[in-house]
């Protein structure tokens, strides 16, 4: 089957604050193992989903034009893809202006022209742009699953809430890198033999 890893928002604007950096070691340790993994796995895609704003507030959500407060303005530090993030060879970039991934993207459209049919979600937040990008997947018929040990919140409140509603609404498994590597992976590779 063919699958695809799609990470979220892995830009230094979201690691600004001691807080919200305290999980980067694990975070990206696991996300760069995942990434390896699906990068030489035939079938196996990596899209790299990132949020930029044009400065000319044209891309600007709803609350930063209220708060008349722009982030991640297309060519700044803030918006850059954070250092350590080893993306392997085969990674696509897909811009977004909102917090799902499909909504105002042509994310559907390239995962349907790959083949996709099952998606890990990874990235931050657990209770923001992950968890909207989980039930845009479902509600676009894609077998969606959250990469457990790559995706990070530091409002643990949100999370845990987001995270139940997803699991016993929806039905999306949180699934740890051992599970992704061992099943996923490894029938990719096995039934290729």
């Amino acid at each position: 089957m063919n699958s695809a890893l799609v990470i979220l928002d892995m830009q230094n604007y979201f690691f600004r604050t001691p807080e919200k950096r305290a999980a980067y070691p694990s975070l990206i340790r696991s996300l760069n193992e995942l990434v390896a993994a699906f990068d030489r796995t035939e079938g196996f895609r990596i899209y790299n989903v990132v949020s930029v704003h044009k400065a000319d507030r044209s891309t600007w959500s709803r609350n930063m034009l209220r708060n008349n407060a722009g982030c991640l303005i297309e060519g700044t530090e803030d918006a850059a893809v954070v250092d350590d993030l080893q993306l392997g060879g085969k990674p696509v970039t897909v811009p977004k202006t909102r917090h799902s991934a499909f909504l105002r993207t042509d994310l559907e459209r390239r995962l349907r022209a790959d083949g996709v049919e099952r998606v890990a979600l990874a990235g931050v937040y657990t209770h923001g742009c992950v968890a909207l990008s989980a039930v845009d997947a479902w509600s676009l018929d894609f077998d969606v699953a959250v990469a457990a040990d790559c995706v990070f919140s530091h409002r643990r409140d949100l999370a845990d809430f987001c995270v139940e509603r997803l699991r016993n609404m929806l039905k999306i498994d949180f699934l740890t890198n051992d599970f992704i590597l061992q099943n996923w992976i490894s029938q990719a590779e096995n039934g290729a033999r």
